[in-house]
């Protein structure tokens, strides 16, 4: 329940999470691109390039979606992870295209750390109980024991 005693929907956070899921899986493919880019696949790199647009497209996508799970009780966490994070994805892309990659590799590294890390935030944050379903109310059954 809300402050206002509504029920908190689950879809913000089941959105979320699988944003923030493929905000990191993107992430992940990024690293790999690059590697193949440096080791002499230059396929690699504009394939590296579109995973890139599709990170900042992913990340837009994925701020309402915050601010909303933020306003529902979602933690504070995860506005403070979310909302710069376009920003830095574009900023992280402007480098890209300038090969200004003293500066870009290092942003590519922190983006996979803070991409992780938003996503484990998301899967840690607890679902809200289903609808008609109070959740104090339901006891856990002691392992073991069936009826």
């Amino acid at each position: 329940m809300r402050h206002d005693g509504a029920p908190v929907p689950r879809w913000p956070y089941v959105l979320f999470r699988g944003t923030a899921t493929i905000e990191a899986v993107l992430a992940v493919a990024q690293s790999v691109l690059a590697g193949g880019f440096l080791s002499g696949y230059y396929i690699a790199l504009s394939v590296h390039m579109t995973v890139g647009f599709t990170m900042v497209a992913v990340a837009v996508a994925q701020v309402p979606v915050a601010v909303f799970l933020r306003r529902a009780g979602g933690p504070p966490g995860i506005l403070r992870e979310s909302l710069p994070l376009p920003l830095i994805l574009a900023a992280q892309g402007v480098l890209g295209i300038f090969h200004l990659l003293i500066l870009h590799i290092p942003l590519g590294v922190l983006m996979v750390i803070g991409a992780t890390r938003l996503t484990a935030l998301a899967w840690r944050t607890p679902l809200p109980g289903r609808a008609g379903v109070d959740a104090e109310s339901v006891e856990p059954e002691p392992a073991g024991v069936r009826s």
